[in-house]
């Protein structure tokens, strides 16, 4: 989902001219290096131990990556709403930064059976609280910029953004390794509620893209009329 959305959003950058949209792109990149990881450590836990060093690299990708969609994600919006491209430079330096940041988290209490919780928290807490003032801060952001239209198209994707950044809490707390199967039970429900969020803003970012390009369409058009009835 992640790849096909970095895709879409690849097109439109490329073919439509709309180099504003690099930052989205990559944080839709950012969240398939988050999935890979997190689902490549899960199969990899059947056979190796937590501190083997393919399980610890594959939390460090897992933790940069759900940072760098949260940074990435915020820049975009930024980008979005200046219809401009931010100054380059950066990109490298934060994709380390992140990746280090990553590896400190991953290896914190990692040796100690006995810190399970407040590994977890370490690992899946940070990324969450970032996660969540990164959305939270964008979906804002998105519907100040646009609350004068009131058309359903330009609620989804602020709503969607606000949606995921508030549901990464309940995932953070029913996930802790101290619930029961009550807990367990409702920690599934958000996953797939976050699941569900996350395709609501990928179709919400396409949504969004079109109502512009439509706007700025008509806007033409106006003007075009404007300059023949002169």
């Amino acid at each position: 989902m992640a790849l096909v959305f970095a895709a879409v959003l690849a097109y439109f950058e490329r073919q439509e001219g709309r180099v504003y949209l690099r930052f989205w792109r990559l944080s839709w990149l950012a969240f398939a290096a988050l999935a890979f990881g997190a689902l490549a450590g899960r199969l990899t836990a059947l056979s190796v131990g937590a501190s083997h060093p393919v399980r610890l690299a594959l939390s460090t990708v897992s933790i940069a990556g759900g940072l760098l969609q949260g940074a990435w994600l915020f820049a975009g919006v930024r980008e979005f709403a200046r219809r401009e491209r931010l100054l380059g430079g950066f990109g490298w330096p934060l994709v380390a930064g992140a990746l280090a940041l990553g590896a400190a988290l991953t290896l914190a209490w990692g040796h100690d059976p006995s810190m399970r919780t407040w590994r977890f928290v370490a690992r899946v807490g940070v990324r969450a609280a970032v996660t969540s003032a990164a959305f939270l801060a964008a979906a804002t952001w998105l519907y100040l910029e646009r609350r004068r239209h009131g058309a359903i198209l330009t609620l989804l994707l602020p709503g969607a953004l606000a949606g995921y950044g508030l549901n990464q809490w309940p995932l953070l707390v029913y996930g802790l390794p101290i619930g029961t199967g009550a807990a367990s039970v409702a920690g599934t429900a958000f996953a797939y509620l976050d699941l569900f969020l996350q395709l609501l803003v990928g179709i919400g970012m396409v949504l969004w893209l079109l109502e512009v390009e439509r706007d700025e369409r008509r806007a033409e058009g106006r003007r075009v009329l404007e300059s023949e009835g002169r």
